[in-house]
């Protein structure tokens, strides 16, 4: 039987901080082993003396105030270096958990010794619970067929990641591989910890009977901000494995010319007008960087 520890990274999440904890409790109640809710907070002091006032009734194990907003790797390195557990459960302050056995969970990790990281059924967000890895991405095909191979539940390590919005982790394991890179603020963490999970040996498995809730809107219009911290992530990602940033940058202007033809004889004015400021950022990026 193995312990269980919980990491939830916040930043201005007090809204919704008590659901999560209590969908953990909820089923944690049932195991016989431990398990532990670690909180750390990388919001403003301000946010974090309201969150005390929170705990006071949902009482996690720990509560840690970030000594800087480092980002979603970071959080989650300090919330881990301050676990006790064997199993670490990185969960988003906007997810709740529907259905998880820990009994079996644990012995799924007992019996798969290459077992380094593991994930759950996403609902909301277009309920994906994994995508294909930047460097294999072509999204004008990649959005349909991982549509179907997530209803169908296939996952393959080999080009996929498991989304970060819940993932379970062998610490030990975890630990081996160097954690969450913290050169990378927020995006494509999950993808770099499955190819260094891959090249120590190890596996990532998607369990399906374990479900959670993602409270996120299916979002399709780039921020312009959003957009600037991903290309930023992806340029580092693309670098540090030698993979090709302008080929990706084609691949998806390519998928959006498609798509913006395909908005244009059908009349979706609203999705044409959408992806083609979509199409222009991506544009920008290509002209800044290449040309």
């Amino acid at each position: 039987m193995k312990s269980f520890s919980f990491v939830v990274v916040t930043y201005n999440s007090n809204h919704l901080i008590e659901n999560c904890v209590s969908s953990i409790r909820k089923f944690s109640e049932k195991y016989r082993g431990d398990v532990e809710v670690i909180i750390v907070d990388n919001s403003t002091t301000e946010t974090y003396n309201e969150l005390t006032q929170i705990c006071e009734r949902i009482k996690p194990d720990q509560l840690i105030h970030n000594s800087k907003n480092g980002g979603y790797g970071q959080g989650n390195n300090v919330g881990i270096n301050a676990s006790k557990g064997e199993i670490i459960a990185i969960m988003n302050p906007d997810v709740i958990l529907t259905q998880i056995d820990f009994d079996k969970v644990s012995n799924i990790f007992l019996r798969n010794k290459k077992l380094g990281i593991a994930g759950g059924r996403q609902f909301g967000g277009q309920n994906l619970s994994f995508w294909v890895r930047p460097e294999y991405d072509f999204s004008i095909f990649s959005s349909p067929l991982f549509t179907i191979l997530n209803r169908l539940g296939w996952f393959s390590d080999r080009w996929m990641f498991l989304s970060g919005a819940f993932l379970l982790l062998d610490k030990k394991k975890f630990k081996e591989i160097g954690m969450f890179d913290e050169n990378i603020f927020l995006y494509c963490e999950e993808s770099d910890i499955t190819l260094r999970n891959n090249s120590k040996g190890y596996k990532a498995e998607f369990i399906k009977d374990v479900t959670y809730q993602h409270l996120i809107n299916d979002r399709e219009k780039l921020n312009p901000k959003t957009l600037e911290i991903f290309y930023k992530t992806l340029k580092y990602y693309m670098s540090k494995y030698h993979f090709s940033l302008k080929s990706y940058l084609m691949r998806r202007i390519v998928s959006y010319q498609i798509m913006l033809f395909i908005f244009k004889v059908t009349f979706r004015k609203d999705l044409y007008e959408q992806y083609s400021e979509n199409l222009a950022e991506f544009k920008k990026l290509l002209s800044y960087d290449f040309n």
